[in-house]
């Protein structure tokens, strides 16, 4: 059960990264913002199902970025960096890889 729940919030985490852009020129940085807020928010959700070491760096290192997004810190870099982040948290319990849109 617990494992389902970690494979959905990344899947969600994934999602949101994937297709992440801002809806008008302009509003990029309350976009960006808005986005770290929320993705930080899920990030928080999956410490309960992160129990090795090397997924709890992981997760800092995801946390990280998603800070980096929300402070509009080069967030396409960023955005693309988390997201393999997710992926490679993924792949350590055999779920699917989606490639980014961009």
């Amino acid at each position: 059960m617990a494992e389902n729940k970690k494979k959905e919030i990344l899947k969600e985490i994934k999602e949101q990264l994937r297709t992440a852009q801002p809806c008008k020129i302009g509003q990029e940085e309350k976009y960006f913002t808005w986005l770290g807020d929320n993705l930080l928010n899920k990030c928080q959700k999956l410490l309960p199902y992160c129990q090795q070491s090397s997924e709890m760096i992981m997760l800092n290192d995801l946390k990280e970025r998603l800070e980096k997004i929300k402070n509009n810190e080069l967030p396409d870099y960023n955005q693309t960096l988390a997201y393999s982040i997710c992926q490679e948290l993924g792949i350590q319990h055999g779920q699917e890889i989606l490639r980014p849109v961009h």
